[in-house]
């Protein structure tokens, strides 16, 4: 069951690219769109970006460094706060285990009227750090301009710990600050946003009357109450542990 409702804009603050793999007759490289045509960053795109932060994040915060990170576990599963808000898989052979994600992350879907535009690139040798007879081929892709907004919404599941909340929050600010990526050439400048117009809601089911109210709208932001300066209250509790570990 739902526990809380994130809700924002995602700005890009540069072009972001985020591939599709198919092609056109125009470019070689189509951004992601979905069945209805509409550019969308996935959910999946963004769940890993927040992921990666978390796991950077998380031992300046005094939480435990996620040990899938290392090549061998002791453990079935990992048990920090990362893996236990994104979800963890079993690195034991003899396991299948692992936990499901307390985290479900909406497709972001391009909201503003703009036009994705297409930008030509070279291949590039790594080595000699310039083009090559073998990399020196042409290429395009689209590309999403700077200025696009995005829809943003993430769920938090029951069962999502106060320690998890802050972790989730210290991560968010990071991205209200613009210090968000997403999508790919992140080298070439792109992939850059910003998280605005965060607002989240609490899902209250205490009762029967409050449960059916939640069951009959279609939309749960509809049925759910806002809490004000949440990400400000659990950064500031996430600040606290920092200076308790010093």
């Amino acid at each position: 069951m739902i526990k809380k409702i994130i809700t924002g804009k995602l700005k890009a603050l540069t072009g972001i690219y985020i591939g599709s793999g198919d092609f056109s007759e125009v470019t070689g490289s189509l951004v992601y769109r979905n069945v209805n045509g509409k550019v969308v960053i996935p959910g999946t795109s963004i769940a890993g970006t927040l992921r990666t932060l978390a796991t950077k994040l998380a031992p300046h915060l005094g939480f435990t460094k996620c040990v899938t990170l290392q090549e061998k576990m002791n453990d079935n599963e990992c048990k920090c706060a990362v893996c236990g808000l994104f979800g963890s898989i079993s690195q034991s052979d003899e396991s299948e285990g692992g936990t499901a994600s307390k985290l479900w992350v909406n497709n972001a879907i391009l909201e503003n009227d703009i036009k994705i535009s297409i930008r030509d690139g070279v291949g590039i040798d790594r080595e000699t750090k310039s083009s090559s007879r073998a990399m020196r081929a042409k290429y395009d892709l689209e590309v999403i301009p700077k200025d696009a907004e995005f829809t943003f919404q993430i769920s938090l599941q029951e069962g999502v710990t106060d320690e998890q909340e802050k972790l989730l929050a210290a991560v968010l600010k990071e991205w209200c600050e613009g210090r968000g990526y997403v999508g790919g050439n992140l080298s070439r400048g792109l992939g850059n946003v910003q998280l605005i117009d965060l607002r989240v809601f609490t899902i209250e089911l205490s009762s029967i009357a409050k449960l059916m109210t939640f069951l009959k709208k279609e939309d749960p932001v509809k049925s759910a109450f806002e809490e004000e300066k949440w990400i400000e209250n659990k950064v500031n509790e996430a600040s606290m542990l920092i200076k308790f570990n010093e």
